[in-house]
């Protein structure tokens, strides 16, 4: 699979995940919405705790295993999920379990910076640029063998315009350390791939 469409960097997640939908869509790939809720992603088979309209699988997130395969998706998406889950490192080996070998694992979590991050009260985790450099491959600790493909930093705020998103992604243990509340991140988007 083509790793040009997760590379890219768009200017919001939205436009990614639109990219991204049509990519999939075109090349076939098998994809799972974890936490689907009311926005599941287009042509895949979403998961979610809540029995809507648009979950395939109504599971509890937090209970593993999921009802799914080993080794049965492509493409696994999960927008603003895993920072309410109670075990994030049990999250992440079941992503791995049901990943094909190579497959992407798609996550957007809310920056530790952010004020919503903090406002939503069922928020049990914050998260950095670095917070799963503890699940790549050669850490034994955990059932997990990733590697990034990639992961982004994006902020609400006009100066991104100026090139000041992208320094602060180059820099970003700096801009973690010392700048993060003056200016704050929205969201980072990890792109991963299961390594087999």
């Amino acid at each position: 699979m083509g790793d040009d469409i997760y590379r890219k960097i768009f200017w919001s997640p939205s436009k990614f995940y639109k990219r991204l939908e049509d990519h999939a869509e075109k090349q076939g790939l098998a994809v799972l919405d974890v936490g689907c809720g009311s926005k599941k992603f287009r042509g895949a088979t979403g998961i979610d705790e809540r029995a809507t309209a648009l979950s395939d699988i109504s599971h509890d997130l937090n209970t593993f295993p999921y009802p799914v395969e080993d080794n049965q998706y492509d493409l696994i998406i999960s927008r603003q999920v895993l920072e309410h889950m109670d075990y994030v490192p049990g999250t992440l080996e079941e992503f791995y379990r049901i990943a094909k070998p190579g497959g992407l694992i798609v996550l957007e979590v809310p920056h530790f910076s952010h004020p919503e991050a903090f406002r939503h009260w069922q928020h049990k985790h914050f998260f950095t640029l670095g917070s799963l450099d503890y699940f790549l491959k050669g850490n034994k600790q955990y059932k997990t063998a990733f590697e990034y493909v990639n992961r982004h930093i994006y902020i609400k705020d006009p100066l991104r315009a100026v090139g000041l998103e992208w320094l602060l992604n180059r820099y970003s243990r700096f801009y973690e350390r010392h700048l993060a509340f003056i200016l704050q991140g929205s969201s980072i988007l990890y792109v991963l791939r299961a390594v087999k």
